[in-house]
């Protein structure tokens, strides 16, 4: 498949995300503001992701990937999978960079300007990388898949 022809796809799964990360975020801080107190902030960024979570997968199966053929439940305990997988490997790859950019621009950037380089990097590797997972994987619509079960 060519760039070209996955080029629609990639937009939509960049504006899904972006809905998807608003959800996120507004849910988040909804939340924040009525659950002040001990533990009120873990539960709405638990909360936040959870509606973000529901959004994305929403979102890229009716609109990015239009793979409303599969079978709904195994599409989304692979979506889920594939959310966690790519939580950890967000993880790993934004401690390597921190660490690699810290080694390299000690003393050009500030400690927190280290942080947040190695953060948007595993974003922007684990975007393509999700992209693919997505796609290939948690909504691949098989040929022995029922919509209804």
């Amino acid at each position: 498949m060519s760039l070209r022809t996955l080029a629609p796809q990639i937009v939509r799964f960049l504006l899904s995300g972006g809905v998807a990360a608003t959800a996120n975020a507004g849910t988040g801080w909804a939340l924040r503001r009525v659950l002040a107190g001990e533990g009120g902030h873990a539960a709405a960024v638990i909360a936040g992701f959870s509606v973000g979570t529901v959004v994305s997968f929403a979102l890229n199966r009716s609109f990015t990937f239009r793979a409303t053929g599969g079978n709904l439940k195994r599409q989304a305990l692979r979506y889920f999978g594939a959310s966690v997988l790519n939580i950890g490997l967000a993880a790993l790859i934004a401690s390597g960079l921190e660490v690699l950019l810290g080694k390299v621009l000690t003393g050009r950037i500030t400690v927190a300007q280290v942080g947040d380089a190695a953060h948007l990097g595993a974003i922007a590797v684990t975007t393509i990388f999700s992209f693919l997972l997505i796609k290939y994987f948690a909504l691949r619509v098989q040929p022995t898949d029922s919509p209804s079960n």
